[in-house]
């Protein structure tokens, strides 16, 4: 089931018991049991404040801090987490039009020759 962003529940909701559960986005718990159900997910979804923290961790446009498991050996002093950074969207393309022009710059292009090339990268 999504909510009405479009986000699955279960990304940010967990059961806490069986008339419970709880937002990780807003660290708050609500009542989804009983007659509520369904209704409860969706009013809890529809907050200013939810939609607002949805909205930065899972829009395209935002960088996004991970934390992965590495494969470490059993009994190996690190804490067996790294942190994965997941690049946004506009950074992706930033950073795809300095590299075309560092190639075009050392490959000697003429200038001219990088006319209208904007709309690529939009």
């Amino acid at each position: 089931m999504k909510d009405p962003s479009g986000i699955e529940y279960g990304k940010y909701l967990t059961r806490k018991d069986e008339e419970y559960a709880t937002c990780q986005l807003c660290q708050s718990d609500f009542k989804y049991g009983g007659d509520k159900g369904y209704q409860a997910l969706e009013s809890h979804a529809k907050r200013q404040k939810h939609m607002e923290l949805s909205h930065l961790r899972f829009s395209d446009n935002v960088q996004h801090l991970k934390l992965q498991e590495s494969n470490n050996d059993v009994g190996s002093s690190s804490s067996g987490l790294k942190v994965v950074v997941k690049p946004s969207l506009i950074d992706s393309a930033r950073s795809a039009e300095a590299k075309y022009l560092f190639k075009a710059a050392e490959c000697d292009y003429s200038f001219r020759s990088l006319d209208n090339t904007p709309e690529l990268f939009q």
